[in-house]
């Protein structure tokens, strides 16, 4: 999401992508040798030998589809409702935050014979 900020930021077309599948599978396996003396011969050397092993095998599996459908961008691209605005100030979200990301543009009067003023949300020179 960050990047796409900073896409949006300099007019580059935004990517969203999701995680649509996350599988995986782990194995353990655990042995060993173990060798020990059955007879001793002519006064040789008995031979006594441990050899444990042990692995662990994980391998993760993912598919990430990219979210480029027409209902997608719809969606994306539809007004935010003032309920969804309220919502999200109600949440805790800094009202300034909401706002400078909600709208681009304020169009006021300040009298009624006056013409109508432009603020613009722009945060560049």
């Amino acid at each position: 999401m960050l990047l796409n900020i900073v896409r949006a930021a300099y007019r580059f077309p935004m990517h969203f992508t999701e995680l649509s599948t996350l599988s995986g599978t782990a194995t353990v396996s655990v042995g060993g040798t173990l060798t020990l003396p059955f007879a001793t011969l002519n006064g040789g050397n008995s031979t006594f030998s441990a050899a444990p092993t042990g692995t662990l095998t994980d391998s993760p599996t993912f598919n990430m589809a990219v979210l480029e459908t027409q209902e997608f961008y719809k969606g994306m691209l539809a007004p935010i409702s003032q309920a969804q605005l309220a919502t999200y100030v109600e949440e805790g979200l800094q009202r300034e935050l909401v706002f400078a990301l909600a709208f681009g543009e304020v169009l006021y009067q300040p009298a009624t014979a006056a013409p109508t003023v432009s603020i613009e949300n722009n945060f560049t020179d």
